[in-house]
């Protein structure tokens, strides 16, 4: 009967091992530098209210975000196919993460928030729009519209995903206060409540709304993908 021994003081050298290597992690996290998530050169602050911070956030291929502080809770929206890898501070990094458009990533800061970095590893570049929350609207989101289905309905967000054909109109729908994202297509008109029209591009890609009953109009000669985001 064959007997697997173990060499006198092996033990002991692999935890003092595994004791290095988790002092080692730790000073990583202690050195590492970091900005808050506004410095960020990659993260370009769009709009700002009481109620949300937009970033326009870009990362070419082959080149990585500073370390960034995340101190909110945020959902971030692909706007196109990309391939990355995150990292947290004092975490491995991950594998390769592939995206495509409309994808989305929330983010939820607990305590201090979070710190990380975002690697574009792919051919195409990382375009995000990242809703950051700072605080519930005067009058929170009503319930859910019933004549549409959420996609996400948590603690901070109620999402609404749309789809128009050239030239359809959707169904009047009524909407908190939040934002409005256009994942892809040509142009699309936002009419509400007596306001004047709003036209949304490829060229803006998102635009606040005020709560209120509205109607999207896709007026280009490409379907178009929204995202009607209600905060809470």
């Amino acid at each position: 009967m064959n007997e697997q021994r173990t060499a006198p003081g092996t033990s002991k050298i692999a935890i003092t091992l595994v004791i290095l290597v988790s002092a080692s992690c730790a000073a990583q996290a202690e050195d590492a530098k970091f900005v808050e998530v506004q410095d960020e050169p990659d993260h370009h602050v769009v709009f700002d209210n009481s109620i949300v911070r937009i970033f326009d956030t870009h990362v070419a291929p082959g080149s990585a975000t500073l370390y960034h502080h995340h101190p909110r809770d945020n959902v971030a929206y692909f706007l196109g196919a990309c391939e990355l890898t995150n990292q947290r501070i004092g975490e491995e990094k991950s594998g390769p993460i592939a995206k495509k458009a409309g994808d989305f990533v929330f983010g939820r800061a607990t305590g201090e928030g979070y710190i990380h970095q975002v690697s574009n590893i792919g051919n195409s570049p990382i375009h995000m729009i990242d809703v950051e929350f700072l605080k519930s609207p005067a009058q929170p989101s009503a319930d859910a519209d019933p004549a549409l289905k959420p996609v996400v309905d948590n603690d901070r967000f109620r999402e609404y995903r749309l789809s128009l054909a050239p030239g359809e109109t959707s169904a009047p729908m009524k909407l908190g206060s939040g934002v409005q994202i256009l994942i892809s297509g040509g142009q699309v008109e936002l009419i509400g409540d007596g306001r004047t029209p709003v036209k949304l591009d490829m060229h803006d890609w998102w635009q606040w709304r005020e709560a209120g009953s509205y109607t999207l109009h896709n007026v280009s000669q490409t379907p178009a993908d929204i995202v009607e985001l209600d905060v809470k």
